[in-house]
């Protein structure tokens, strides 16, 4: 086994045009990849949801992603603008930036912002970094973080590979019936 490193965050918008003009307009991400779920018994099963259908773009800025989701079936209620960062689950993303003052100056206007950046020394006392919590239109928690030289940096995504495609395409019928991992397994 051989975990490369984190792909994405998946976030669910109401409106997903709006959501991927926020998020490339304001944010300045690149739309990578668009997919569709369909309503399909296998994927009710990986998604967990009773007849479940939805559409979706993979968006990329630098080298980090976020995978954004309309769902159509079901539809979810808005969830509480106030959601904690201590609240269990998956609490916001980060998105870094190289000037912090420039960036809130820009953004202030477009974002909710419950405090002003604060400049500080996470490690050591001459660690140099800017932090900002803020929020989309949805509440989704967003961090923007202007490192500091003690901070750690994230590797750029180098692969001696890439996926090989198939021989033959799985129609749209077969999209969700691909082989399942114990099937291969018992080979």
């Amino acid at each position: 086994m051989a975990i490369l490193g984190m792909h994405h965050v998946a976030i669910s918008v109401p409106n997903l045009e709006e959501g991927v003009a926020f998020y490339c307009d304001v944010l300045g991400f690149k739309k990578e990849q668009y997919g569709p779920i369909e309503p399909d018994p296998i994927a009710d099963a990986m998604c967990e949801l009773p007849d479940v259908s939805a559409r979706g773009w993979i968006l990329r800025h630098g080298c980090g992603m976020v995978e954004m989701w309309e769902f159509d079936s079901p539809r979810a209620e808005m969830p509480d603008e106030s959601r904690k960062v201590n609240e269990l689950g998956y609490t916001h993303f980060s998105l870094m930036v190289d000037d912090m003052v420039a960036t809130y100056e820009e953004l202030k206007d477009k974002l909710f912002f419950p405090h002003p950046p604060i400049q500080h020394t996470v490690e050591g006392d001459t660690n140099n970094a800017w932090t900002a919590y803020c929020r989309d239109p949805w509440g989704n928690v967003i961090e923007l973080w202007q490192l500091g030289h003690e901070d750690p940096f994230p590797d750029g995504a180098t692969f001696d590979w890439r996926p090989e495609p198939l021989d033959v395409g799985i129609d749209k019928e077969e999209r969700y019936r691909g082989d399942a991992a114990s099937a291969l397994r018992e080979d």
